[in-house]
């Protein structure tokens, strides 16, 4: 039986240096080295300072403390020589007591070949190790976590079994927001497997790593690098590197170095659900790992929680602080509804604000508070708006009689009309006694005008009733009547330009002014005298003796003769045309014309 066990055994440890050792390796080195998950996998099993879902379980214990979540993981992976490699995971975050996990892995063989001493074949048989871990994550402060995890080992071969137990420590710390440093030491107390009259004791192990995670912010992509350095008992230093890309927080990619490899790995998100597989290669000659894993968050959000948490507990003292405080509650609600009651809305507004102080998620105190503060400001908008009515009626009522005594009528009974209109008597009186002194005045000023005007004083009638019209300039007489005394005056004005041009014979020029006249008074005796003479002048012919006769004609017609004798036609026509105005029927200047344009062409 011994040598059945030590061919089992033999053949256990070759395909354990396979699976976990390249060619060259020593030291010893546990079957579980593999790890936990498929993300860590992927990113070349750096995971000690990430360590963020429920493979913390394994990888460092103190990451269980950053679970928001509850969150349920499985992960395997076929490896050479029919051995496979499984992994499972269960956490759970609370509120104030930390975080729980309990995790299984399992790596099994089975078709072991195995012969007795006499080299009889005994068929196959089978091996496993397994490893049960219950651990606990807590934070210190907010950026200091840490963790243990107690770990019950079993092992079986060709029928014979062993079991062992061991314990890990583990510490997280984020000095910055996004880095994190991360140690976890792994079997730091266990004891030994014995299988039959074999004895193994199991390697104690080391990690430290580092990662910094840039988030999804403003952009769609976040980034996380790892990097871990592991060391197992009598074995050199192992290294780990890995990076994460995220996009939307949806799709991942991930790679790494783990080891002497080069890993790869993809995963999809969606919900509370988690698809992820990783790859790593084998020596040569053996076909390449492949790891599935799957995951599902679970439960209320740990800062949730926290909140219904504070919420509940805020209920319960305000309910205990109302229970202690119910006697003054009743007291200050009954004295607010006395008060509003009567009418003293500020009084009742105090009290129910005293009932608030006591009670201040009351939604019927809120409301009834509201209330009354509208009322309130009411009430003062109100008062506001009546002192500001005082005051401008104030205001209207001065500025009205000091118009009034100014002379201003018109101007005062406008500052007086929206009040009047209102129905206000001191008002109405005031604007009788304007109305009274502005039409006395007005009649004075037209019965001014109208004795002015008959005494044909038509500047005078002019002034009186331009005043008039000044004084109400809504009163159509006045206007009518300054109309009228502008005519007279427009009339004597053509009458007398008329006169002066006929006797300095202007004979056309006056001829417009009297027929102007005539359209603004058409029986004016004098512009129809004038326009007759005018019209007889035209008519009647004169000779050269005729302008002799008038020195000043004569004196324009001989300066016509000398501008023409001197070649000046264009003189001589102008100075005898402006001679024909006063004897247009004349026959030497018609001759003398004539002859002057034919020159002129």
């Amino acid at each position: 039986m011994k040598k059945l066990v030590l061919s089992a055994w033999l053949a256990v440890g070759s395909i354990s240096s396979i699976a976990f050792g390249r060619e060259g390796s020593s030291g010893t080195s546990s079957l579980f080295l593999l790890g936990a998950g498929t993300r860590a996998m992927g990113m070349g099993g750096s995971f000690v300072s990430v360590a963020d879902d429920a493979s913390a379980v394994f990888w460092n214990p103190a990451g269980l403390a950053r679970l928001s979540f509850g969150e349920l993981g499985f992960s395997h992976v076929t490896l050479p020589e029919g051995s496979e490699y499984d992994f499972a995971g269960l956490a759970y975050p609370t509120v104030k007591a930390g975080s729980f996990a309990l995790g299984f892995l399992r790596v099994g063989t089975d078709g072991i070949f195995s012969r007795d001493e006499r080299a009889v074949d005994m068929g196959s048989v089978s091996f496993s190790e397994t490893q049960i871990l219950l651990a606990y994550g807590h934070s210190l402060f907010k950026f200091i976590h840490v963790g243990g995890s107690f770990k019950l080992y079993g092992q079986s071969l060709a029928g014979f079994s062993a079991n062992a137990a061991g314990a890990d420590v583990g510490v997280l710390v984020e000095p910055h927001e996004g880095l994190f440093f991360g140690v976890n030491a792994q079997d730091v107390v266990s004891s030994d497997l014995k299988l039959k009259d074999s004895k193994e004791s199991i390697p104690r192990n080391f990690k430290a790593g580092a990662s910094y995670l840039l988030p999804l912010r403003q952009s769609l992509v976040g980034i996380r690098a790892a990097v871990d350095a592991e060391k197992s008992e009598d074995a050199p230093v192992a290294w780990h590197a890995g990076a994460e890309m995220s996009y939307r927080g949806s799709f991942f990619i991930r790679g790494g170095y783990d080891r002497e490899d080069l890993t790869f790995g993809v995963g999809l998100a969606y919900n509370r659900l988690g698809l992820d597989y990783a790859f790593k290669p084998q020596p040569e000659g053996l076909a390449a790992s492949h790891r599935f894993g799957f995951s599902f968050r679970f439960g209320t959000p740990v800062r949730e929680r926290e909140k219904i948490a504070r919420e509940k507990k805020q209920r319960e003292e305000r309910e205990n602080y109302l229970r202690a405080n119910r006697a003054r509650l009743e007291e200050y609600r009954s004295k607010a509804e006395i008060f509003a009651a009567a009418g003293q809305n500020d009084s009742a507004l105090a009290y129910l604000r005293l009932t608030l102080g006591i009670d201040p998620e009351n939604e019927a105190l809120k409301r009834e508070a509201a209330r009354l503060e509208h009322l309130l400001q009411v009430e003062k908008e109100t008062k506001e708006q009546e002192a500001l009515s005082l005051r401008l009626r104030q205001e209207a009522l001065e500025s009205g009689r000091t118009e009034y005594a100014l002379g201003n009528f018109k101007n005062a009974l406008t500052l007086l009309e929206e009040q009047v209109r209102l129905g206000d008597s001191e008002f109405a009186e005031l604007s009788g006694r304007i109305q009274k002194s502005l039409d006395s005045a007005k009649n004075l000023l037209d019965s001014t005008g109208w004795a002015a005007f008959n005494r044909k004083e038509f500047e005078n009638a002019l002034a009186a009733w331009e005043k008039m019209g000044t004084l109400d300039p809504s009163d159509t007489t006045a206007s009518a009547r300054f109309k009228m005394a502008a005519g007279e005056i427009k009339v004597a004005d053509l009458l007398k330009k008329g006169i002066a041009d006929f006797e300095a014979g202007r004979l056309l020029a006056a001829q417009e002014s009297f027929e102007q006249a005539l359209k603004l008074r058409p029986a004016e005796p004098a512009a129809q005298a004038y326009l007759q003479k005018i019209r007889a002048a035209a008519e009647a012919r004169t000779r050269l003796e005729d302008l002799q006769k008038d020195p000043e004609a004569w004196r324009l017609y001989n300066e016509g003769l000398a501008a023409y004798t001197a070649g000046e036609y264009q003189k001589a026509l102008d100075v005898w045309e402006s001679l024909l105005l006063r004897y247009p029927n004349n026959e030497a200047l018609l001759r003398n014309v004539a002859d002057a344009k034919k020159r002129l062409k």
